[in-house]
């Protein structure tokens, strides 16, 4: 619980789930949405995904990124 409530007081994460529960997203949509680089939206994703917050989701020769909660 105490690590969750760390990953979620960062503002970008929450920006992050916000975006993938409209709808699952790659990395290149989220980087190009939050003009932030691409080595940054990919640690917060890595952070989230070690709590099962997102999982990732194959979608062509890309891959997606897809929220685990909603909220």
């Amino acid at each position: 619980m105490e690590e969750l409530m760390k990953i979620l007081a960062d503002k970008t994460r929450l920006r992050i789930l916000n975006l993938l529960n409209l709808k699952p997203r790659c990395v290149c949509e989220l980087t190009a949405i939050l003009q932030l680089p691409q080595s940054t939206v990919s640690r917060h994703i890595s952070k989230m995904r070690l709590i099962n917050l997102l999982i990732p989701q194959k979608k062509c020769y890309l891959q997606h990124i897809k929220s685990t909660i909603n909220f």
